[in-house]
């Protein structure tokens, strides 16, 4: 007979061991130790400079800022510190802080469109807390990551400006004073600061390295390559045999603004179908092919889409790879290809990655391009990618 022990039973647990406490952390292995992997990822110093605003006799100083900068910069989250040195505190009954992101638009035929998407206000002192307040008041306000979109939180756009749009954000600090005998000046001094958002943003993964070339890359990695093909049909059907547009392309489809976005282009078909546009490229002097980034910027307020604008922020320089053994032996009514390859790289003066704000969307796309000639139109396909501020490893 089984007996089962009553509620009231103790049940005695093993002995308790104290466990020997965990070693002290080391950035580098100890002697016992090794190292598994490391990231190359490396944290860059913090700003130490200040950035100075005079308004008469009050300054304002912002720390943490490069001192080389022509304005304040900050990242997500950022901390926007600093302290307001004063003059005439006892005649001060007020000091505010407000920190305002606004999209601007300046297209021509279209009135002039200004949109705040961030209005923030942080009571700094007033009167009634005491006499008068320190001749230097420290402060202190950490950058939302987003903002309301209507019933969406979307993330802060970072700052940039263009000659039809542009985001910009500013720091508004207003000292309001009462008028005494000693002073007949304005009750209210407000000055602005404007100042750069720079959110940072990598890529999910680090991106293959790719040096043999093109043919041997796909050959040996062709996971690593995304294949866009395209129909380039003639302008008269059945009149001209059509070609065969295929553009290759890191499958990743994220890169660093500073990053060389390898590519591979091959126009396969007959070969009197390749003759006639290479003829043509030949005798308008113009590119057979071309490849470029496109940025498509998309302005949405109020739920209504207001502007779409385009700009070309990167091109490539093609280089025309020979053909395969037994090309010239082929013929007219037969099949053969052209190929090229490149590297693309974004124009050195663009700042801001790819962003989606839900009030301004900045899309980027690869474009190639096949020049027209007497049966061919010219054909132009897009492809989207992201562009990010850094690199996985940095």
């Amino acid at each position: 007979m089984t007996t089962v022990p009553s509620a009231s039973s103790t049940v005695l647990l093993p002995p308790y061991t104290p466990s020997t406490p965990a070693p002290s952390y080391s950035y580098t292995p100890r002697e016992d130790e090794c190292l598994v992997a490391q990231s190359g990822r490396h944290k860059p110093h913090p700003d130490t400079g200040t950035y100075l605003k005079r308004s008469g006799r009050d300054t304002i100083v912002l720390t943490g800022q490069d001192a080389s900068a022509a304005i304040p910069t900050y990242r997500r989250r950022g901390l926007i510190a600093g302290f307001l040195d004063l003059a005439a505190r006892e005649t001060i009954t007020d000091l505010a802080l407000k920190i305002r992101g606004k999209v601007s638009l300046h297209i021509p035929d279209m009135v002039p469109t200004e949109f705040t998407f961030l209005d923030e206000s942080i009571g700094l002192w007033s009167m009634s807390e005491e006499c008068s307040p320190p001749s230097q008041l420290p402060f202190a306000y950490t950058l939302p990551a987003s903002f309301k979109a209507g019933s969406l939180d979307r993330p802060l756009p970072p700052s940039y400006s263009s000659p039809q749009s542009s985001i910009a954000y500013t720091l508004q600090v207003t000292i309001t004073r009462r008028r005494t005998r000693k002073f007949f000046g304005s009750p209210k001094n407000t000055v602005c600061i404007p100042f750069g958002y720079r959110p940072r943003t990598r890529p999910g993964h680090s991106t293959q390295s790719f040096v043999a070339g093109f043919l041997q890359d796909v050959k040996t990695m062709p996971e690593e390559w995304r294949e866009h093909a395209h129909r380039v049909t003639g302008k008269a059907k059945g009149d001209v045999k059509p070609l065969d547009l295929q553009l290759y392309i890191p499958s990743s489809g994220v890169f660093a603004l500073d990053e060389s976005i390898p590519f591979h282009v091959q126009l396969t078909g007959a070969v009197s179908s390749l003759q006639e546009v290479y003829r043509a490229d030949v005798q308008k002097g113009q590119r057979l092919v071309e490849v470029k980034i496109v940025r498509q910027t998309l302005v949405t307020i109020n739920g209504m889409r207001t502007a779409v604008l385009q700009s070309v922020i990167g091109r490539a320089d093609l280089v025309s790879l020979p053909p395969g053994a037994g090309a010239e032996d082929n013929e007219v009514d037969g099949s053969a290809s052209l190929d090229w390859s490149g590297d693309l790289r974004v124009n050195g003066d663009v700042e801001v990655a790819s962003f989606d704000a839900g009030i301004v969307r900045m899309q980027d796309f690869i474009v190639v391009e096949l020049g027209p000639s007497a049966n061919f139109e010219r054909v132009r396909h897009s492809h989207s990618i992201r562009l990010v501020t850094d690199a996985w490893d940095t």
